[in-house]
């Protein structure tokens, strides 16, 4: 801390004692580390100061004087009011999912204040709190902390020689079989077109890929934006329906990309469409994941914080459909819920689509 006296004239001589309410001496007179500084030397102002650690909640005096006792000053240091103001400096503060389930089970008057759940209630929670998460909210469109960038380098696709000396390149990715061999296989059409400069043996249960064919991140929900970047230039992607896609009736058109479709499967898989004829294009789609599971009793919601209560809230309606509870608190509970799923869309960010309403109370 700097402690400071003005009022001195300049070119003195200045040193300070500290001594505490009880004017018990902290530190003797000294003038070690005093400076001057010059503040308005035509109002001839000038400061003494000097760097002094203070123990936490300190309150007392700072004395000061100059040598020859002409000068001197009192300064209060109120160590205790000023540290009652300091803020923590973090911003990590989080709820684990037992709390959360708790805290739910209690808003519905499931359980008072003091007492724990059964084993039953607490798989019951965790069991609601996952569909929650997997369900209601992406139900919701509320998913904007589920975004993220992710890129895909459009590798060349397979090449092999069918069994009829020709050489065959990978229009679908797969893993190989006798049905899918060209040209033996009954639909080796589907994945193989007759085109290509060098091919290599086929083997079976080999994965043979296609450019613009691949499997989708495991946690991938859907895709928002996408565009292909092409010798330093990013061109845009429409996204399509699976459908649009199916109607599309040769799928190994090769050029530039300007289309891409999700096929929603367990696995997910994602097509870009005309498959590129540039090995150097990389894809950039944005992703919505897939909230992570609520596991373990110690795990923390992958969400912001701001989601917290709002997660306690939607849960604790929920938890009435399978436990007892009165008409008129089910009502207030569904009307929270209401209100909270609002307000994660509003901090969702992207509203121009919709409008807002807050639910009323009914009389």
């Amino acid at each position: 801390m700097l402690i400071q006296v003005s009022g001195f004239p300049t070119g003195q001589t200045v040193n300070y004692q500290v001594i505490d309410r009880d004017a018990n001496v902290i530190t003797a007179w000294t003038g070690t580390g005093v400076t001057e500084r010059t503040i308005d030397t035509t109002l001839g102002i000038y400061v003494y100061e000097a760097e002094y650690t203070f123990t936490s909640g300190f309150t007392g005096y700072v004395l000061w004087k100059t040598t020859d006792n002409v000068w001197t000053a009192t300064e209060y240091i109120d160590e205790a009011a000023s540290s009652s103001l300091l803020t923590s400096s973090s911003t990590d503060f989080s709820l684990t999912r037992s709390k959360i389930i708790k805290r739910a089970f209690r808003k519905a008057g499931i359980i008072g204040a003091g007492q724990d759940l059964e084993p039953e209630m607490n798989e019951d929670g965790i069991e609601l709190l996952n569909l929650i998460i997997h369900e209601d909210l992406p139900n919701e469109g509320i998913r904007l902390w589920q975004r993220e960038w992710t890129t895909k380098t459009l590798t060349s696709s397979s090449e092999v020689t069918g069994s009829n000396g020709s050489i065959y390149t990978c229009i679908r990715s797969h893993t190989s079989d006798s049905t899918n061999k060209p040209v033996t296989g009954a639909d080796y059409t589907t994945y193989w077109k007759l085109t290509g400069s060098t091919g290599g043996t086929w083997v079976t249960s080999t994965d043979y890929t296609a450019i613009g064919d691949f499997t989708g991140d495991t946690d991938l929900l859907d895709i928002e934006q996408a565009f292909i970047r092409q010798n330093g230039v990013d061109i845009p992607l429409d996204i399509i329906s699976i459908n649009k896609y199916l109607n599309i009736v040769d799928k190994s058109t090769t050029g530039t990309p300007s289309t891409l479709v999700i096929e929603r499967t367990k696995t997910p898989r994602i097509y870009t469409w005309p498959q590129s004829n540039n090995t150097d294009d990389v894809l950039h789609y944005l992703k919505i994941r897939k909230l992570q599971d609520f596991d373990n009793a110690d795990d923390a919601p992958d969400m912001p914080q701001y989601a917290y209560h709002s997660l306690i809230k939607i849960l604790a309606y929920n938890l009435t459909f399978d436990y007892p509870s009165s008409a008129h608190l089910r009502n207030d509970l569904r009307i929270e819920k209401e209100m909270a799923l609002n307000r994660l869309r509003r901090q969702d960010g992207e509203t121009e689509d919709y409008s807002i309403m807050e639910p009323c109370y009914e009389n």
